[in-house]
């Protein structure tokens, strides 16, 4: 919700920001809009959900800086590469904000992205876990998964071969 000054400029150059207050507030007072804090002032739900965008459009940047030096220092797609969050974000959906306690679908969806190399490519869309990242790690590795870990192997989910299912 912070990107930096200069970054949080040229973002709004291109995609201007909604009021940051509204009345009626759109938005209820949490502990996030007191005084200091990063909503302080904001009642417009849109505001607060542009920053949000801004925030991930800064990450997005960041990320592929990384990307673009592995791919100098070690060849493109000479690597794997595993990213996931720990958890989505509330952006008052179910009238929740900013808050990670609760199931409910903005807050357990969150993005997965493998990169192997000579891996599949394309999107999986059916449900998979970021229990499934050690199994899949392990089988493209060649090493013995022990069976008592959870988790599906996601090379099947990108066959087709996971169970549609699965919880």
């Amino acid at each position: 919700y912070g990107p930096p000054a200069e970054f949080l400029a040229a973002y709004e150059a291109e995609h201007p920001p909604p009021a940051r207050e509204v009345d009626p507030p759109t938005i209820g007072r949490s502990m996030y809009t007191k005084p200091g804090e990063f909503l302080e002032g904001v009642t417009n739900q849109a505001y607060a959900q542009h920053l949000y965008r801004a925030g991930v459009e800064y990450t997005d940047n960041l990320f592929g800086s990384l990307v673009a030096a592995l791919d100098r220092s070690r060849g493109p797609k000479a690597y794997a590469l595993a990213v996931l969050s720990d958890h989505g974000e509330a952006l008052g959906e179910q009238d929740v904000w900013f808050n990670h306690l609760f199931c409910y679908p903005a807050v357990l969806r969150v993005p997965m992205i493998l990169s192997l190399p000579g891996g599949p490519r394309g999107v999986v869309e059916q449900r998979v876990s970021s229990l499934d990242l050690v199994p899949t790690l392990s089988h493209w590795l060649g090493l013995e998964m022990p069976a008592r870990l959870p988790g599906d192997d996601l090379l099947r989910a990108a066959a087709g071969k996971l169970n549609a299912n699965r919880r």
